[in-house]
């Protein structure tokens, strides 16, 4: 027998579930939910950190690929550096590894600028800085400062800029309100955009865009000023390591206290709600030190008191959250004993399975509670025999009453939020089209309406909604996914208003993953949260369009953003 294992897709996580067995040359296993599945044996492997300067100015070199290699298996793995140039990542324990640094990933060709034979390694080890000469015709080394309204320097701040090419970073101010740093591209003349940030007051400047026809370019003094980013009753659900955290104005508190290296016990919060001046979060903790398996626990922090909504006795996830009328309604689904999740919702803590009718199983993703109606929306599934292809039916419940909605299918499909506008009920989800490429679809009064996709784009999902002022808004994400390149993809995030896409991410290069988990719209202001990967540990958070920082991790820590709510 092997391990077998699925992918989380909430937590990013793998989940040991099960075994397969080897009959004759092959293992086989009964799996028992969509998902990406895996058998492997864990092996043995120590923590790597390292950071990448440029070799010509000891400046970082920001979102560049970095290749490993293990030269007793031929195995390799990849990452990309953040915005400081620092990687990290777990690599085999007691072996002879090749580290390679790989410039010009949103090229035609990639570019291997840097090679070097390193370990074996018997425990974590610290690279420190590895210094790269990069071609001259592919790197650009921009400089300049940051002044706010007063024309004083701003020395908590930062400059956000994209190239053409997708390349994007984020750069932080010095003691003197210098910015410096390094972006690798293409060649060529590249074009590019930036704003500039004062986090001391939440300050912006208007997006500026310039042409770089040299290999250095000074930005000059740039005026953070013009714009306000709203730092006052901003509430982010998240994680940083195994813990579930709320983040309060991008300042985090920890509301689990999970040993950061513990590979058994985790915890997430997803949603977040402000009722009342009353803030709710949920979340869930999996467990797998007990004795039959993986366990999880469904949780509701109110104003930081936590509330164990089930027993931890079975698989629950609680996915869903709205408050009504001082009622707390939860929509997730419970696997129970036999590892087959149930939809189900509850009401201040009272669990009320959703019915599934024929269908074998299902999930439910969100919840909204309007005049005294209950509508949960999600996904079920019919599974007609073991080892036999399902179905599955994007589907909301109003008031216990199933209702399917039209789909291709008969697969990646979901129906994920659900928003109101006047009389009108619209529910995000995923479909897919005639050749079964998975696309963002909305349906408005059952009405399936498919968005369309932009640029070299080829798959696409839709996830959260917001409305204000009659204007409804969705996060997704689009997807580019090259057969001929090994299956290459690169993702990149947005939001729909009014079926026109906002871009929030720009990227071209290979591995480069953003995803946009919730968007919440209050006066006019759009913000959005979500993940990127890689790097890991990157924490998305828009306002406007404009990236803001979280605090509370480093680089060397994982950390995702789900959920987002305004006071």
């Amino acid at each position: 027998t092997i391990p077998l294992w699925h992918f989380n897709d909430t937590i990013a996580r793998w989940k040991e579930e099960g075994t397969a067995t080897k009959n004759g040359n092959t293992y086989t296993a009964q799996v028992n939910k969509f998902s990406f599945w895996n058998v492997d044996v864990p092996a043995n492997f120590i923590k790597l950190d390292l950071t990448l300067v440029n070799s010509a100015n000891n400046l970082p070199l920001a979102n560049t690929l970095v290749k490993i290699t293990s030269l007793a298996t031929n195995t390799t793995a990849y990452d990309f550096t953040n915005d400081s140039g620092f990687v990290s990542g777990y690599v085999p324990k007691n072996e002879n590894l090749k580290l390679e640094v790989i410039a010009g990933t949103a090229c035609a060709n990639n570019t291997v600028v840097y090679t070097q034979n390193i370990g074996p390694y018997t425990s974590n080890t610290i690279l420190g800085n590895v210094s790269v000469t990069l071609p001259a015709n592919q790197v650009i080394n921009f400089t300049g400062s940051l002044v706010n309204c007063s024309n004083q320097a701003v020395t908590n701040g930062y400059i956000s800029l994209s190239l053409t090419n997708g390349t994007s970073t984020i750069a932080y101010t010095n003691a003197t309100g210098a910015v410096n740093f390094s972006v690798i591209h293409c060649g060529g003349t590249q074009t590019y955009t930036y704003n500039a940030v004062d986090l001391a007051t939440g300050a912006y400047s208007t997006t500026a865009s310039g042409t770089a026809t040299t290999a250095t370019v000074n930005l000059g003094a740039i005026s953070a000023c013009g714009n306000v980013i709203n730092t006052n009753g901003v509430y982010i659900a998240g994680y940083i390591d195994n813990n579930a955290v709320l983040w309060k104005d991008g300042v985090p508190t920890f509301l689990t206290n999970n040993p950061p290296t513990s590979l058994y016990k985790y915890a997430v919060a997803v949603k977040t709600v402000v009722n009342n001046n009353d803030v709710y979060v949920l979340g869930y903790e999996e467990d797998s030190t007990i004795s039959n398996g993986y366990v999880s626990t469904v949780k509701m922090w109110k104003n930081g008191q936590l509330t164990n909504i089930t027993s931890g006795t079975s698989y629950v996830i609680g996915l869903g959250l709205a408050v009504y009328n001082g009622d707390v309604y939860i929509a997730g689904y419970d696997e129970g004993s036999n590892n087959n999740p149930m939809p189900k919702f509850w009401k201040n803590g009272v669990g009320n399975n959703l019915n599934i009718d024929t269908f074998s199983h299902g999930e439910a993703n969100s919840i909204e509670i309007v005049n005294g109606d209950v509508y949960v929306v999600g996904i079920v599934t019919k599974q007609f025999s073991p080892g036999s292809s399902a179905v599955s039916r994007p589907v909301y419940w109003k008031n216990g009453v199933l209702n399917i909605l039209p789909s291709v299918g008969p697969y990646n499909v979901s129906a994920n939020d659900i928003a109101f506008i006047g009389s009108d009920i619209y529910i995000s989800g995923t479909d897919v089209d005639a050749t079964q490429e998975t696309k963002a679809v909305y349906w408005k009064n059952g009405i399936k309406f498919t968005f369309p996709i932009t640029g070299s784009h080829q798959r696409s999902e839709a996830y959260s909604m917001s409305t204000d002022n009659n204007d409804l808004y969705i996060t997704g994400s689009m997807t580019f996914y090259d057969n001929t390149q090994g299956g290459q993809s690169y993702t990149n995030g947005l939001y729909w208003k009014n079926n026109n896409p906002v871009p929030l991410t720009n990227f071209t290069s290979f591995s480069n993953n953003a995803y946009m988990n919730d968007i919440f719209v209050k006066n006019n202001i759009v913000y959005a949260v979500g993940e990127l990967n890689p790097p890991s540990g990157s924490p998305l958070y828009f306002q406007n369009g404009i990236p803001v920082p979280l605090t509370g991790f480093n680089a060397t820590q994982y950390a995702a953003a789900y959920g987002v709510t305004v006071k």
